[in-house]
């Protein structure tokens, strides 16, 4: 039986081996082949790399200068499938005048590469905390290359002392995949500032990071792999400092195999029904990421999709990377209402699973803890907790392979709990977490015609009070609409052509006591692909992409248009303009 849609012999998609799928197609730079009735011309010198990016705003130079660049590692990863992470040491800066309290510090991760290679998932820690993840681009016989900054100020208490630095990126070298990954990662630090804004005193970093991760990284990194919903990523904690008066919960998450396309996946019962019983691409496109706190749920998370740069259509993100995939997006829970539990000088459980799962998802977090140095204990207690189960709703209609699919689900949390210490005095923090999931497939002409049209919208709001007034409230809604028209048709000389359009965004909107921000980011592909053999042997990729960021420190936009390798528009500028 054919199947259904190119979503699901994408399930054939492994890290680190060959595969025929929706994500990592394979190119033979039919680009440079010369036709066979004419001479090849002569050998001409070898062009520069092309250069790739990923469209975001700038990051801002603080007005305090830089004080030091540090070189943490320079890198060729080679055959590295089977091996543990690089590592090397990490001290911090040496100089006087640059020795923590840093106003800013950028990391930058820049890579060069050449040849025939598949996107591959890397990522940095410092001593178990991530700092950093990331998605390669996929090279070219040219050679191309690309560099990622972030910011890294709010991981200064592990900067400031001498740590081990982890780099994961699984590569396979071998006669067919060429492509090695050059990478070189620096840290630039910005001296202390003066400290005369009100955000900058809210946005201080932690006292203390600590890993929600594997013990070690021998097994290809520090993340939990997590391979269906029932397998948990389980940390307990021991030891945890007794004066805490805030923390929060940064989890780092990455879905690949047969969950990379999780939004695409059809239900048990249409696959069942259609001979496809044995397809790893199931369990329907509902994901939720669930955190719990000794037992009890502490987050839940729709997580932003993500296109790694093979995915659907490789020439939709050559030079433009798809949103998200240099540099993927984290999510903050703010667990202060625990923390009179978190400082009983018990140990403590942290977990971490994945709603539906198959193989497989990177998970891990980091624990960002605030300590009052002026007490050596607090105390608190969790005063309120409602976590209703998430409300699912399926409905479908189809008849051999053609018809429709329609799934929905909601979840809200909400938890309050106060935290007394000498410094900060009573304070009561409420963390309220809620989502709308939809989904939405379309299947014709017996399955080789699918749309997937989904739209998650989130929100969380933090709130602080004293028994007198509102000390802080943080609120942030993001919405993630995307939509995925997909077309295969048989070619000629058993060559499959695919035919596919991809509309998808980022949309936030963020609001404290002093700061507010809006980012309206958004990508329209459309493009053609022939695979032979697990290769893609010519096609046709164009994406346009607007982004449009405006705050109350500035503005910033870019438009941007490109086909096949070459940016033919593009216009950026700091002038605040009407959201696109």
């Amino acid at each position: 039986m054919a199947l259904v849609l190119f979503l699901l012999f994408l399930a054939a998609t492994a890290q680190g081996k060959g595969r025929f799928r929706l994500g990592g197609l394979d190119f033979e730079h039919s680009e440079h082949r010369h036709s066979s009735l004419a001479p090849a011309p002569a050998p001409a010198p070898d062009p520069a790399p092309l250069t790739f990016f990923e469209v975001s705003k700038p990051l801002s130079i603080p007005r305090s200068g830089h004080c030091a660049t540090l070189l943490l590692l320079k890198h060729s990863f080679g055959n590295t499938i089977s091996s543990p992470p690089v590592t090397a040491p990490y001290n911090p800066p040496r100089s006087s005048h640059c020795g923590g309290g840093w106003e800013r510090v950028i990391l930058r991760w820049s890579v060069a590469s050449r040849g025939r290679q598949f996107d591959r998932i890397s990522a940095a820690w410092l001593s178990g905390v991530e700092i950093f993840r990331t998605c390669t681009a996929e090279p070219t016989k040219q050679g191309i290359v690309w560099s990622v900054e972030k910011d890294i100020t709010k991981y200064t208490s592990l900067l400031e002392k001498p740590q081990v630095l982890a780099v994961s990126l699984a590569n396979v070298i071998d006669k067919t995949y060429t492509g090695f990954f050059n990478v070189t990662l620096t840290a630039e630090f910005y001296k202390p500032a003066q400290r005369n804004s009100k955000r900058s005193s809210k946005a201080m970093p932690a006292d203390l990071v600590l890993p929600i991760a594997l013990p070690t990284s021998e097994n290809g990194g520090y993340w939990f792999q997590l391979q269906n919903s029932s397998h948990v990523g389980t940390v307990n904690l021991t030891s945890l400092p007794r004066n805490i008066y805030k923390a929060e919960l940064e989890v780092c998450v990455s879905f690949h195999g047969d969950d990379e396309f999780w939004y695409t996946n059809p239900t048990n019962d249409y696959l069942d029904a259609n001979g496809e019983s044995s397809s790893g691409s199931r369990n329907g496109p509902y994901r939720e990421v669930l955190v719990t706190l000794d037992g009890k749920l502490v987050g839940e998370i729709c997580p932003f999709p993500v296109i790694y740069t093979g995915g659907v259509n490789p020439l939709f993100w050559r030079p433009a990377a798809a949103i998200g995939a240099f540099n993927l997006p984290t999510y903050i829970l703010d667990v202060t209402p625990f923390v009179g539990q978190l400082v009983d000088g018990n140990s403590h459980e942290i977990s971490l699973s994945v709603t539906n799962a198959v193989r497989n998802w990177l998970l891990d977090a980091n624990l960002h803890l605030w300590l009052d140095h002026g007490s050596s204990q607090t105390s608190g207690k969790l005063i309120s907790y409602s976590s209703p189960p998430a409300v699912i709703s399926y409905d479908s209609h189809y008849k051999g392979l053609d018809g429709t699919l329609l799934l929905s689900a909601s979840r809200s949390l909400q938890y309050s709990g106060y935290v007394e210490s000498s410094s900060h005095g009573k304070l009561i923090t409420t963390s309220s977490y809620s989502y709308k999931f939809s989904n939405q497939m379309v299947f014709s002409e017996n399955g080789s015609v699918s749309t997937v049209k989904q739209l998650i919208d989130a929100q969380t709001k933090f709130l602080v009070e004293s028994s007198s007034k509102q000390v802080r409230l943080q609120q942030k809604s993001s919405s993630y609409p995307f939509f995925l028209y997909n077309s295969q048709k048989d070619g000629t000389n058993k060559s499959v052509v695919l035919d596919a359009r991809i509309s998808h965004g980022l949309q936030e909107e963020y609001d404290d006591d002093s700061f507010w921000s809006r980012l309206n980011n958004k990508q329209d592909t459309a493009g053609k692909i022939v695979i032979q053999a697990n290769i893609v042997t010519s096609g046709t990729g164009k994406l346009n992409q607007t982004y449009v960021s405006e705050s109350s420190e500035g503005c910033y936009h870019r438009s941007i248009r490109t086909s096949n390798t070459t940016t033919q528009y593009d216009e950026s500028g700091f002038r605040c303009i009407a959201s696109a």
